[in-house]
């Protein structure tokens, strides 16, 4: 019998010394809320040592705003009212409690046990996740640049914000069905595909390319596309971010700025500067013989002084028409002076040669 008593003795000590080792608040109370129990934890949060916490209640051990809380947890769960889980937010951090109730052997409610653990650093770490979640969610969402993830083996939409799907001219749900080379131009698809290609192979870490979108009716968009891959746990496949930015304006001004440089207002032909760097740039062998025509509108100056200009202007732009529906397709027509008039025909070694046969 004493050896049994001993093994008692021993079992109840290690249980204790079990209890005591644990990283969180252990402890049993009865119905009316005094503590029959409390672990090494629990004497260390409240600064009450253990043996002097037993009999004690809530009131004793925390602030009044603490201890009507747990009460009123404790009152619910008594009542079965209540789950025996629930986080406390405090004054000095937050505790993920677990309660439940306990029985006696003839099946009388004796008390509580339970189990806190300070879960503060978890809790600010999880409420940075969901800020930080949120705050990405703002931006990709109300950027101004159309944003989308995709996968880059199949080229599928995996995620877009509004702005893409405005950009490309078409619904989100139309363009998540869809791959990305199904509505860009054909001409910029395989330098999009082989760039994509070094992404996925990590040569490269991104690329940059200005490339066009065919919208539903027809329409071409021009994009300034960024691409980077994109590390997330949420996607199983290799994904990467595309960001565009809607240049159709800026590229119709570029091509309205080049045309003035290189076009004449007026009658619509080449002018001085195209003239002079063409020349160079088919002053090759391949190209010769070169024939060189230089022409001027007689009357035009009497024209302007006794019609005026307008009908003057009329005039260059009738002689324009004729000289373009008169020359071929390949030779150049400038105008490099008020009335005076440029052509470069090159590659006429055939025509001589029709010419010279001609001759009697």
């Amino acid at each position: 019998m004493t050896k049994t008593k001993e093994e008692l003795l021993l079992h109840i000590k290690r249980l204790e010394m079990l209890m005591d080792s644990l990283p969180f608040d252990i402890w049993m109370q009865d119905r009316e809320g005094r503590y029959l129990y409390a672990n090494k934890s629990v004497a260390e949060s409240t600064g009450i040592p253990k043996e002097e916490i037993f009999g004690k209640n809530d009131y004793d051990l925390y602030k009044k705003d603490a201890a009507d809380f747990f009460v009123e947890n404790d009152n619910a769960l008594l009542a079965g009212q209540e789950s025996g889980v629930f986080i406390s937010r405090l004054d000095h951090g937050v505790f993920e409690n677990y309660k439940r109730t306990v029985y006696g052997e003839d099946g009388t409610l004796v008390g509580l046990v339970g189990s806190s653990r300070d879960i503060t650093q978890e809790d600010r770490l999880r409420n940075e996740f969901i800020r930080s979640e949120e705050q990405f969610r703002t931006i990709f969402e109300e950027a101004p640049l159309g944003i989308g993830i995709f996968d880059s083996t199949t080229g599928k939409t995996v995620q877009m914000n509004e702005r893409f799907a405005e950009i490309i001219g078409r619904s989100k749900e139309e363009v998540l069905s869809m791959d990305w080379a199904e509505y860009s131009h054909p001409d910029e698809i395989e330098e999009n595909r082989h760039r994509v290609s070094l992404l996925v192979e990590e040569k490269i870490n991104g690329f940059s390319m200005e490339k066009r979108y065919v919208r539903p009716n027809g329409d071409e968009v021009w994009v300034n596309m960024t691409v980077k891959p994109f590390r997330s746990t949420h996607y199983p496949s290799t994904v990467h971010m595309c960001m565009i930015e809607d240049i159709t304006a800026r590229k119709k001004a570029e091509d309205e700025i080049l045309y003035l440089s290189y076009y004449d207002q007026l009658t619509g032909l080449y002018n001085r500067r195209f003239y002079e760097e063409e020349l160079k740039r088919i002053n090759t062998t391949r190209n010769l013989p070169i024939t060189l025509v230089l022409a001027d509108v007689n009357g035009l100056k009497l024209t302007n002084d006794a019609f005026g200009h307008s009908l003057g202007d009329n005039l260059l732009k009738k002689i324009a028409q004729i000289f373009k529906k008169e020359c071929r397709s390949e030779d150049i027509i400038a105008r490099i002076g008020g009335d005076e008039f440029v052509f470069l025909l090159p590659s006429m070694l055939g025509i001589l040669r029709l010419g010279n046969e001609a001759l009697p």
